[in-house]
């Protein structure tokens, strides 16, 4: 029985799915764009279990790579009764911090230990 033919477009869109496990082991935990030291969680904390992206009062789930833009994805969100769907890059600082961009605006945020 011959093997399926996959395209190089279709391998490569795979190989972009698939490359985010690795990133998703290195930034799983909670950050803060503020203090990870204040008694009680803040506005600003933002939990990982990838795919799932918890902010104060909305939840995300990563769907998909961005071809071509690196560590760039689709995700779903819903919160407070909306919901929406937008880009996310995500960037690993040294330190194990996170830079965080959506609709073009970057946030920094520290990894809480």
């Amino acid at each position: 029985m011959p093997l399926p033919r996959i395209s190089f477009s279709t391998l490569a869109l795979c190989a972009g799915l698939f490359a985010s496990p690795a990133l998703a082991q290195a930034i799983n935990g909670q950050y803060d764009a503020y203090s990870c030291h204040s008694g009680s969680i803040s506005d600003s904390v933002l939990r990982i279990t990838w795919p799932t992206l918890s902010f104060h009062e909305s939840t995300c789930t990563i769907s998909e790579s961005i071809a071509g833009a690196e560590n760039t994805y689709l995700m779903h969100c819903s919160g407070e009764g909306e919901y929406w769907a937008s880009q996310i890059r995500i960037t690993p600082q040294v330190g194990g911090d996170l830079v965080i961009n959506i609709r073009g605006s970057d946030t920094a945020f520290r990894r809480c230990h």
